[in-house]
């Protein structure tokens, strides 16, 4: 039981690249979310949930795709990726909740998930610079992340290791929240620790800037502990050894690693505020502001089409601003009402405020990994909270097929 509620979880990270753009959990979740959903139990919560997050959600979408019906509509295959990539957040919540019941699960096998999901992480970067460091950039495991992770190739060749996600920026969103969780689950710090280390071998602005919010985390959390036994002092003393160790023989390479944080300081939004992305913006906020361009193409961006490099450069095309306020709302509804039942207040309002500040800068964290894992979590700690408040028995309707 324990490896299937793992790998529930776990399986979003790890799936390559199967059909051109398409993962292997692109399709088997949809799947696995149709079958639960037509022959699964039923609660009114979650299938109201479903239901009208996806509605209101598509309205503002469908309204700026009809109101734009003078540029061409979007190829197919982006028409299926970008509703994927509006659906996902409910599909995977809705998973989440369904299997929480049906196979119980507890916080200490969300932890479990956890450690194994930051293991696997930082053992792939942490191999991919070795890689780099002993051969080259040109190695068997540069080609297979790159082939199997659709690891953009210059990252590699700006000495970044973001491992099994593509680019770096999407690292600086699993560093987020999976910090969070260590944090709210009060997780050994072993745990951020290996989370700092990968961000520093990623190498990314979002990683860089939200380290101060992450610190703020851990004084807000009341659980944290400074403990001074003599266990612990031997532990980190064995782990600031090996560190200065590390650094000490791979001290070149690192070196080229800094060195490009003053290219990230210099110009945090590494050219959004001029170039095309900006240009998008300005367009869609004079022409159509409430509800964006729908699934039409407009001039803009005609050329370089799903190469979004900003959330709000996204949501805004899709459905302006009616369109990024609600998926704000609902998310703020979401934090609010599942990582109540482990974190603070002001942590959750944090990590709101980190992802919507990232954003500015990276590609949506809906259309992500992490948010396959996360809109999982959600889900199995949306139903723990129900259970336990003796909420969900009264709206369960169970059918037998």
């Amino acid at each position: 039981m324990q490896l299937k509620k793992t790998f529930l979880i776990l399986l979003p990270l790890i799936t390559p690249y199967i059909i051109v753009d398409f993962r292997l959990d692109q399709l088997l979740y949809p799947l696995i979310f149709m079958f639960i959903f037509v022959f699964g139990w039923k609660d009114k919560f979650i299938v109201d949930f479903f239901v009208l997050g996806t509605v209101i959600s598509f309205i503002p979408v469908f309204i700026g795709t009809i109101s734009s019906n003078y540029l061409p509509v979007i190829n197919n295959v982006d028409i299926i990726k970008n509703t994927y990539n509006i659906l996902k957040l409910f599909l995977f919540v809705y998973i989440g909740y369904y299997f929480s019941k049906k196979w119980h699960y507890e916080n200490k096998d969300i932890i479990f998930a956890t450690k194994i999901i930051i293991i696997i992480s930082f053992a792939v970067s942490f191999s991919h610079f070795i890689s780099v460091a002993f051969l080259s950039s040109d190695n068997a495991i540069t080609e297979f992340l790159i082939k199997n992770y659709h690891l953009l190739p210059q990252s590699t060749l700006s000495f970044r290791y973001p491992g099994l996600f593509m680019q770096p920026a999407t690292y600086g969103i699993y560093f987020i929240f999976l910090s969070f969780f260590v944090i709210s689950l009060n997780m050994p710090k072993v745990y951020l620790l290996l989370l700092f280390l990968n961000g520093l071998l990623a190498n990314t602005k979002v990683f860089l800037f939200s380290i101060p919010v992450v610190i703020l985390m851990m004084i807000n959390f009341k659980k944290v502990k400074i403990s001074f036994d003599f266990k612990t002092i031997a532990i980190w003393s064995i782990l600031i050894i090996a560190i200065f160790a590390f650094f000490n023989i791979f001290s070149e390479e690192i070196l080229r690693v800094i060195n490009r944080w003053e290219i990230f300081f210099e110009d945090p939004l590494a050219g959004r505020g001029e170039n095309v992305i900006a240009e998008n913006i300005n367009y869609i906020l004079k022409t159509a502001p409430l509800f964006g361009n729908g699934f039409t193409k407009n001039p803009v961006i005609s050329e370089i089409y799903g190469i979004w490099d900003s959330m709000y450069n996204e949501e805004l095309t899709f459905g302006g601003i009616t369109f990024l306020t609600i998926r704000f709302l609902i998310i703020f509804y979401l934090f609010n009402l599942a990582f109540s039942s482990i974190s603070s207040k002001k942590n959750i309002l944090l990590l709101v405020f980190i992802l919507y500040t990232a954003g500015i800068g990276i590609h949506p964290f809906f259309q992500q990994r992490i948010i396959e894992i996360v809109s999982l979590i959600i889900g199995i700690l949306l139903y723990k909270k129900r259970y336990c408040d003796n909420n969900y028995s009264k709206e369960i309707n169970k059918y037998t097929h």
